[in-house]
């Protein structure tokens, strides 16, 4: 979705906290410190270990193993991993360097978790109690507005060292250059759904992109991930009935900038449930600039929201 340049009123520059994005060094060092750490982790955090064409070059994909409320205990004494592995994390090692593939972003009641908490009781025992007594007796229940896209978690990003795009699941990636790519190495519809479903979502990607303009998008999700959500998935129906299957996308993430958590934090709960300026402005103002200007957009757009 595109912005005309006089969209949002932008306001004064805002004061806003001190940021240190890691530089690449830094950044090697922490994803050394990761991939060895989830090692010996392993009751706690998923890794697993590909070898790629080239000798000795390899990917991780680390995600964390535990469910529900012991998740989300891991998440609240280790903050910083939200941002990193809530949605699954893809790191390539070649020529003995580090580098993110692909990263995922947490997702909204993490930055509210005792509001959304009480809210979710309040819903459960009040406004859903009804609905939910209906379905116990097997009477339909529709429902005729949402604020998010119900779907599946997807990401996609392009890998200019590999010169291939990246498609990934919470679990799983896969690495395409182009249609005829996926053609020849899409295995048989027989595998494991979750070792299938970036090849669904890799079918519908390279459909979209013959008529886009593919170098320039190359360009654009080099060292950035698109997120989205794929709806109307066949093999695995959600409570939202959608016409088609289609990729619904949402924000794009800057790889190799780990900002600050406290300060992310204070971000998403001020864009907290402002559905429309979220959707049409997170692709926006992540586009591959600056970071502080990056961060004084966001901020602008966080002002403007604030009086709608």
């Amino acid at each position: 979705m595109q912005n005309k340049k006089n969209d949002i009123p932008f306001h004064k520059q805002q004061s806003y906290p001190n940021i240190n994005p890691k530089n690449n060094q830094q950044e090697e060092i922490y994803l050394e410190e990761l991939i060895t750490y989830s090692k010996k982790a392993n009751t706690t955090i998923f890794l697993k270990e590909y070898q790629l064409n080239q000798a000795k070059n390899i990917y991780f994909i680390i995600r964390i193993l535990l469910k529900g409320k012991d998740e989300q205990k891991l998440f609240e004494t280790y903050p910083d991993l939200i941002f990193l592995l809530r949605r699954g994390l893809t790191i390539l090692y070649l020529d003995n360097n580090y580098s993110i593939l692909r990263k995922g972003l947490p997702k909204f009641y993490d930055f509210q978790s005792e509001k959304v908490k009480n809210e979710n009781q309040f819903l459960r025992k009040n406004q859903l109690h009804k609905a939910y007594q209906s379905l116990k007796q097997k009477i339909p229940v529709t429902i005729v507005q949402q604020q998010q896209e119900n779907g599946d978690n997807f990401q996609i990003s392009f890998s200019s060292i590999l010169q291939t795009w990246v498609i990934s699941s919470k679990n799983d990636s896969i690495f395409c250059k182009n249609y005829e790519d996926y053609l020849q190495n899409c295995p048989n519809k027989d595998i494991d759904y979750q070792e299938n479903f970036p090849w669904l979502i890799a079918k519908i990607w390279f459909s979209q992109m013959i008529d886009k303009n593919v170098e320039q998008l190359q360009k654009d999700l080099t060292d950035f991930t698109f997120v989205g959500e794929f709806v109307h998935n066949s093999f695995f129906i959600h409570i939202i009935e959608y016409q088609q299957p289609a990729l619904i996308f949402f924000a794009l993430i800057n790889n190799h900038v780990i900002l600050n958590y406290f300060f992310c934090k204070e971000i998403f709960v001020a864009i907290h449930n402002k559905q429309n300026i979220w959707r049409i402005n997170i692709i926006f103002i992540l586009q591959k600039q600056n970071i502080y200007m990056q961060i004084n957009k966001l901020y602008q757009i966080i002002t403007y929201t604030e009086y709608m």
